[in-house]
């Protein structure tokens, strides 16, 4: 049977009017739940084979390139009959629908019953087609509700950002960054600021750093890692003498390059961080590489956090958020 990926704009479900206007959906509710959380609407019986067994093999995979075991996302199941009114102000939800009725189809729908939720309809003729179903899309589907989660983020960063440290940046670095508030400038030089949060136990961490363009070779893994060593080792200082943080090679670290807002070309990488020669401190970072081609440099963005006894996942998003904020201004 062919799969079907529906367009949002051609179909309406769930009694919801496919010509709802953008002012009926700024009445809408505010979401609730916490970051990641996933409402995964199907019967017990489901649940509990090999649909659920395959909704779950996505939706619980480890999140990458941190130390302890944390999950993509928070599950919290329930059948139909308790999908009440008050649910459906999830900020993520999967609505599942399983029977000789439906055909094979999955439906994406934004803002449907709060402001900014996803719900992800997902229908099959019987369990094994939904389990194939979602073999084929579960990449997708994650990749859907993380996006979503970051875009929650960004919004509420533009909306409250730092606006001197947006100029600041603008006008020595010729980059766009948003970041909130609570973030000062701890060091700036002509290539490089460090940018640093703390509060409670926790330090997130932004470096900026630029450099001249040379060749294709500046995109592997090898080259950015010593630049950033190099950078963390020059102006990143430690409280012990000699001690900074350095990129810790014994974990893995997992590259992914692919065209940032479909035309700049990047690199993200991430692994973990270690200080070096000092104290026993160490986090999780996440980064962008960018071809700044009208300036002839390479940009990078880098995030890293400390927070012992914290889980990282949120960490990270808030980093994240910050990173794909990136944008450069017309050439000067």
């Amino acid at each position: 049977m062919k799969h079907l990926i529906l367009s949002l704009t051609l179909l309406s479900f769930l009694s919801i009017s496919c010509n709802q206007s953008k002012s009926n959906k700024s009445l809408l509710p505010t979401i609730i739940g916490g970051m990641h959380d996933v409402v995964v609407v199907m019967s017990a019986k489901n649940w509990e084979a090999e649909p659920g067994d395959t909704l779950r093999s996505f939706l619980l995979q480890s999140v990458p390139a941190i130390a302890q075991e944390e999950k993509l996302f928070d599950l919290i199941w329930m059948p139909h009959d308790g999908f009440t009114p008050a649910v459906k102000k999830q900020r993520n939800i999967i609505l599942t629908q399983i029977g000789p009725d439906y055909q094979e189809r999955i439906v994406y729908r934004e803002s449907l019953w709060a402001k900014s939720q996803l719900v992800i309809q997902i229908m099959a003729p019987n369990p094994e087609a939904f389990a194939k179903l979602i073999t084929e899309y579960g990449d997708e589907i994650v990749n859907r509700f993380q996006d979503a989660e970051l875009n929650r983020v960004k919004d509420n960063y533009k909306n409250n950002h730092d606006k001197e440290i947006r100029a600041t940046l603008k006008e020595n670095h010729s980059l766009d960054l948003i970041l909130p508030r609570g973030y000062k400038i701890n060091v700036e030089k002509e290539n490089f600021v460090w940018l640093i949060n703390s509060y409670r136990n926790i330090t997130e961490n932004i470096l900026v750093y630029h450099y001249p363009y040379t060749d294709n070779n500046t995109f592997t893994t090898d080259y950015l890692v010593d630049k950033r060593d190099a950078f963390m080792k020059t102006y990143v200082i430690g409280e012990v003498e000699g001690s900074y943080p350095s990129t810790e090679t014994r974990f893995p670290i997992t590259t992914s390059e692919y065209n940032f807002n479909d035309s700049i070309y990047t690199m993200e990488l991430r692994g973990w961080w270690k200080m070096n020669k000092g104290m026993a401190m160490g986090g999780p970072f996440v980064s962008i590489s960018q071809f700044d081609e009208p300036r002839g440099r390479i940009v990078t963005v880098d995030g890293f956090v400390f927070g012992a006894g914290e889980d990282k996942r949120e960490l990270l998003k808030h980093l994240e958020a910050v990173l794909f904020s990136l944008e450069f201004p017309e050439n000067e």
